[in-house]
């Protein structure tokens, strides 16, 4: 590893976020001191059971874990952390009378092993290992990431020329019938109000929807308080071409007053994310234009919103469902799905402190997402 891969590690290695596990004192001081010396960021636990909450609590790049400790050892605690996010980097310190193990540790895909008494150089040279497999890893994510929200708005851009085409169509319609009335001099004055009242409806309904476009793809990091059926009619407006062209039904039932505190703009990906992946099973499966249909149930909770998405599209296998938020997993053929869009849907609502489920029911999936009102 050359110079500038070393400093460009040691300048990434600032925004990993590290999850350190040791019941004994001493050692985890000692560790700590050294952990130091290559993150800002970590966090200790005592054992294991506080380790998995400390995990649930927040998100880490890497958990560094002994293996005998009280109440839950390193390979539970790593076991039940895996199912949280199976993507987890792991490190295993341990003595020397454990290496039983140390099977069972590879099985669950922990990426390192350092035997006690640590010794520095050979400790910092696993971290650096450690460290430049993370940075590749997100590098890898990030440009899955890049891929789908280039695919959305690929799909945005085709949602807005068909949105314009019809105004634009009636617009040209009645410019050419006030010109051939002009030819054969049967223009009249209610003609031409007529002509100018129907244009300016369908310019106003195309800078409307420009703008609605123009808002979604701009950058912002604000979040605020809205009504949620305010931002599901947004995105409606968003796909419409999409559901009209699909012959796709939506209800919206429920709280219609009910609110969340989020970006308006990464819920609209949500919602946006959801139906296109509903039209896309409603024409794998080949459900009847008639009977196709999208429900949104809004719930208010207290001090958290419910809302529930389902569809009428068959349904989803149960094995899909359990793998269904992982990065990268796809049942969709090469070149129609990257595997991050469901990802990325989870990704938004964990960073506002929500949940997703999936789930069927009836004849189709349904997606529950808790958000907070405020």
């Amino acid at each position: 590893m050359n110079k500038i891969q070393l400093q460009q590690l040691k300048e990434f290695s600032q925004k990993i976020k590290v999850l350190y596990v040791e019941d004994n004192k001493d050692s985890r001081g000692q560790t700590l001191k050294m952990l130091d010396n290559f993150f800002v960021n970590v966090t200790s636990a005592v054992d294991g059971l506080d380790g998995l909450d400390k995990f649930k609590q927040d998100k880490y790049d890497l958990v560094i874990t002994d293996i005998n400790m009280p109440n839950k050892n390193g390979i539970e605690m790593i076991r039940d952390i895996k199912e949280i996010d199976e993507d987890i980097f792991c490190l295993i310190i341990s003595a020397h009378n454990e290496t039983d193990y140390f099977i069972e540790a590879i099985e669950l895909g922990v990426d390192g092993f350092l035997m006690k008494p640590i010794k520095i150089e050979q400790f910092s040279n696993l971290l650096f290992k450690m460290i430049e497999q993370i940075k590749n890893a997100k590098e890898v994510k990030d440009i899955a990431i890049r891929q789908e929200k280039l695919a959305l708005m690929g799909e945005m851009i085709d949602t807005i020329a068909h949105q314009w085409k019809q105004p634009l169509g009636i617009i040209q319609l009645k410019l050419q019938m006030l010109n051939v009335s002009l030819k054969a001099n049967s223009l009249t004055d209610d003609m031409i109000k007529s002509t100018v009242k129907v244009s300016e409806e369908q310019i106003k309904h195309l800078v409307n929807t420009m703008a609605e476009f123009r808002a979604f793809f701009r950058p912002d990091t604000q979040t605020q308080t809205v009504v949620l059926k305010s931002i599901i009619d947004l995105s409606l407006l968003l796909v419409k071409d999409v559901l009209i062209k699909n012959m796709i039904d939506i209800k919206i039932n429920g709280d219609l007053t009910a609110t969340i505190n989020i970006n308006a703009n990464e819920f609209k990906h949500i919602i946006i994310n959801l139906i296109n992946n509903s039209k896309d099973a409603f024409n794998e499966n080949n459900i009847k234009d008639t009977t196709k249909q999208i429900t949104f149930n809004i719930k208010s909770l207290g001090q958290t919103t419910e809302l529930i998405i389902c569809d009428n599209a068959g349904g989803v296998p149960q094995d899909t469902l359990e793998h269904i938020f992982k990065s990268n997993f796809t049942t969709k053929e090469k070149d129609k799905g990257t595997g991050m869009g469901l990802y990325l849907v989870k990704q938004i609502v964990d960073k506002y402190n929500g949940t997703i489920e999936a789930f069927n029911e009836n004849d189709g999936v349904c997606f529950k997402i808790l958000l907070n009102t405020n």
